[in-house]
């Protein structure tokens, strides 16, 4: 038996774990795939960054492009603002969101509750299925949808 048949049968190929256009996350470095050469494997972050990785390091990746990913938002409201009556704003909004923006979201956000008590705020928590991709910019989505959505409450 030959070396490279053994190793063949323990160590992927990248093409196996990812394709370019994948976003991954390598050690904490998260970005798009650029190129998969014969060793090495070039990812490109947000800001343009670009990390080269050894395809034999790749065995700690995660590909975050095979499932969808959650956006999650938070809302602060005032402890003088009616608890109930905002949350049900907040539900009509989270309902015309999917329907304003069906290419970002796969359904309408979900109200997950109330997530924190600061010292002047009641932190409400949103979430939305959404592909990778879309991640942040359907959280950023959210939260000037949900303040659109109260200051029309208000008015």
């Amino acid at each position: 038996v030959h070396v490279s048949q053994l190793s063949n049968r323990f160590v992927k190929h990248p093409l196996d774990v990812v394709k370019v256009g994948d976003i991954v996350e390598v050690n904490g470095f998260r970005g798009t795939v650029l190129n998969i050469g014969v060793r090495v494997t070039s990812i490109q972050d947000t800001g343009g960054n670009i990390k080269l990785v050894n395809n034999s390091d790749l065995k700690n990746i995660l590909n975050r492009s095979r499932t969808s990913s959650s956006a999650v938002c938070d809302i602060p409201i005032p402890y003088t603002a009616d608890l109930e009556k905002t949350e049900a704003v907040l539900q009509k909004t989270a309902e015309e969101i999917v329907e304003k923006y069906p290419d970002l979201f796969m359904e309408a956000p979900e109200y997950l509750g109330v997530q924190g008590l600061d010292r002047s705020t009641v932190n409400l928590r949103f979430s939305a299925r959404v592909e990778e991709k879309n991640l942040y910019k359907a959280a950023r989505i959210m939260l000037r949808e949900f303040k659109l959505g109260i200051d029309a409450q208000e008015n």
